[in-house]
């Protein structure tokens, strides 16, 4: 697998911290000052590995820890027949309904995502959720299994709320987990519809700058 993590600002570096004590040996690392647009075409064209990416991007496109493009709509034939998970603010809206054209399968987010609560008291819970998503984004074949990890995250998440509650936790910890599932699109075989959670509300169906 390829993974990409930028770490660049303080809610990247979020991602980031949580994300590193978890990152497998055996794999392309693509972190912090490596988690280029250089290095990510590189790594595409050594191989067809899936991608797992926590970085910023819009509708179309994904930042690079330099804050430029990493990759855009108009290349979305670099995942072509590859599963990637992109925990960013909205690349679902263009840039996944372009890879899926190109047969991939994208988990990815529509509107803002929160980043996640990395401190000691919370850094385990959101662990666990990321943990069970590198582990499962990728095992998936078809529409059920898709549906299976997308409940998956959902428990993870409601999970992660009880040890909140128990923490008596702020309320941006909470918009982080509501973010992690129910702003989760899958954008899969060239369909415009995206795969959601059945409890995915309206005011989680977001374009860029919009609610509906």
């Amino acid at each position: 697998m390829i993974f990409f993590i930028t770490a660049y600002d303080d809610a990247t570096r979020a991602n980031f911290n949580i994300i590193a004590p978890l990152l497998p040996n055996g794999h392309t690392i693509l972190s912090q000052t490596g988690a280029t647009k250089e290095k990510i075409l590189e790594a595409f064209s050594n191989s067809q590995d899936d991608l797992f990416a926590m970085s910023h991007g819009n509708p179309t496109f994904l930042y690079d820890n330099e804050d430029n493009q990493a990759i855009c709509s108009e290349e979305a034939t670099l995942l072509s027949n590859r599963i990637c998970y992109v925990y960013a603010c909205y690349t679902a809206n263009y840039l996944g309904r372009a890879a899926a054209k190109c047969n991939a399968i994208y988990w990815g987010y529509t509107g803002a995502v929160h980043a996640p609560d990395e401190s000691p008291e919370t850094i385990g819970l959101f662990q666990s959720i990321f943990r069970y998503i590198m582990n499962e984004f990728n095992s998936v074949t078809d529409l059920n299994s898709i549906v299976r990890v997308i409940s998956g995250i959902k428990e993870k998440c409601d999970e992660a709320d009880s040890g909140l509650d128990d923490l008596e936790a702020g309320v941006d910890s909470y918009a982080a987990t509501r973010h992690i599932w129910a702003r989760l699109r899958v954008n899969v075989n060239g369909e415009d519809e995206q795969i959601t959670h059945v409890e995915a509300g309206k005011t989680d169906l977001f374009e860029f700058g919009q609610v509906f």
